[in-house]
């Protein structure tokens, strides 16, 4: 008689298979998510702290200067944001012992590390100021800085709302 040849996987030990193998590819794919976004947020971290800590030294560099008492001053830097021509300036305003600056001045003026613009044809050496969570350019944030700490103050809807208090030490 015939001898049945029974040596292949059934349809419900492959689909049981392909089932066992999408929830664990799921639960990877979730996990790998999460590292990302905590990664990101994260990064936000160390970044608003650098900005804290390239705050504290425009406002030490200024107030070593002697003029930090005075009611109103303006620099001139190197840099205008809009179109990230190094020709034109940015202004530092400082009125009643506080400085008012954007963050796109901190980068431009190497308090603060930035990224290349891929994006300026121009001046390939231009860097600007990423978010690391979205990718936007935090360049036209405006802050202001105090002996206290840092403020925001304006600039646009993904600007940092929050800063670390800066110690006297």
């Amino acid at each position: 008689m015939f001898k049945l040849n029974n040596k292949g996987f059934t349809l419900i030990e492959i689909l049981a298979v392909i089932v066992i193998i999408s929830i664990l590819g799921g639960i990877a794919v979730m996990g790998v998510l999460s590292s990302i976004n905590n990664s990101k947020d994260k990064a936000y971290e160390i970044m608003i702290s650098n900005i804290v800590t390239a705050s504290r030294q425009l406002y030490d560099e200024v107030d070593n200067s002697g003029i930090i008492g005075g009611k109103l001053y303006k620099f001139s830097v190197t840099c205008d944001e809009s179109s990230f021509d190094c020709s034109t300036s940015e202004e530092i305003t400082i009125v009643d012992g506080k400085i008012s600056v954007n963050l796109q001045t901190l980068v431009s003026n190497g308090f603060l590390d930035g990224i290349n613009n891929k994006n300026n044809s121009t001046n390939n050496n231009k860097k600007i100021l990423l978010d690391p969570k979205d990718k936007k350019d935090l360049g036209g944030c405006e802050i202001i800085i105090s002996k206290s700490g840092v403020v925001p103050n304006g600039g646009g809807d993904n600007c940092p709302t929050e800063y670390k208090v800066l110690s006297n030490d």
